[in-house]
């Protein structure tokens, strides 16, 4: 039912967002895998095994932590890789570095209403501890087979992207502060950006050049 609350699923359906399509329907897999007593023990290896091979072949990280315990139930092929054949071990041990507890940056609080149902998806951006690599993540609770309340995180690595705005932000600031006046001017003859130098020549702000006809 959580699913469905507030018209948000039906709409996300016909006009989703990549990121959210792609956290509902491998939602919506997990617990039709999970969550469906009635299909027999064989068809449920099956669809296990189709599942799996999906998630193993996706370029990101996917586990499901048991929100009390911090017990890992899945993970998929990608964080095999990275971190070796670590499912049914606490996700704080084994995901993370120097971690004497769950986590400070743990979000399961964030992923639960007052009254203990899933609470929607959480989106943040991450560098993790052991690898370094930054990840775009999104985290939700969703109920596990035996009805105990998980966390599934599915993470993006976006390290080259934290790269490249870390180098743009570089020459950025070394453009703004540089002592030789630079002005960036669209193809209509109208300035889109000024430097501070170009303050100290002329008397004109950044601001008040912005928009102004060269």
């Amino acid at each position: 039912v959580w699913l469905f609350q507030e018209g948000t699923f039906t709409k996300q359906l016909i006009s989703p967002t990549k990121n959210e399509l792609w956290m509902r329907l491998l939602i919506m897999g997990l617990i039709t895998l999970f969550g469906v007593h009635y299909i027999d023990s064989n068809r449920r290896k099956e669809i296990l095994a189709m599942l799996r091979g999906v998630l193993d072949g996706l370029d990101a990280a996917v586990y499901v932590a048991d929100m009390q315990t911090y017990k890992l139930p899945f993970i998929n092929a990608y964080l095999r890789k990275v971190f070796g054949e670590v499912e049914g071990k606490i996700c704080w041990q084994v995901l993370q570095s120097n971690q004497s507890g769950p986590c400070s940056f743990c979000t399961n609080e964030k992923l639960l209403t007052p009254e203990g149902k899933p609470a929607g998806v959480y989106s943040w951006e991450f560098q993790n501890t052991v690898t370094g690599r930054w990840y775009d993540v999104r985290d939700r609770a969703i109920p596990w087979i035996d009805g105990r309340m998980v966390r599934l995180e599915i993470a993006t690595d976006i390290t080259e992207r934290k790269k490249s705005e870390e180098k743009l932000k570089l020459f950025s600031t070394a453009v703004e502060e540089a002592l030789d006046a630079i002005q960036i001017v669209g193809l209509d003859g109208r300035i889109i950006y000024s430097n501070k130098a170009l303050e100290r020549i002329y008397g004109f702000t950044p601001e008040e050049y912005k928009g102004r006809h060269v």
